[in-house]
């Protein structure tokens, strides 16, 4: 499993196969109207990419990975990237609408 989105919380690598040492998702949905990429290397996260598609903006969005966590919030259309510790590697910007 990639990503688990359950009790208002997205774990990002929560049983990762060991035969899935390095790759990379995108667009994986989930609850609240949010998006996420990943891209881990080694069995570990390397990237994190959130999305807001719909839901409300008001909300704030719980990320864990290990034992890091994050919170953020985002209004529609907003995306930020996070790093292995969740720390923020870019500001939040405008995503580009889905087609």
């Amino acid at each position: 499993m990639v990503v688990q989105s359950h009790g208002g919380v997205i774990r990002a690598l929560p049983a990762l196969p060991a035969a899935w040492p390095d790759g990379s998702v995108r667009g994986i949905r989930c609850r609240g109207g949010l998006a996420v990429d990943l891209n881990w290397r080694a069995g570990a996260l390397d990237t994190l990419t959130v999305r807001r598609l719909g839901g409300d903006p008001d909300r704030t969005v719980r990320v864990r990975y290990r034992e890091h966590e994050a919170e953020l919030t985002l209004n529609m259309g907003q995306r930020i990237r996070l790093g292995a510790s969740l720390e923020a590697t870019t500001d939040a910007e405008k995503a580009t609408p889905p087609c």
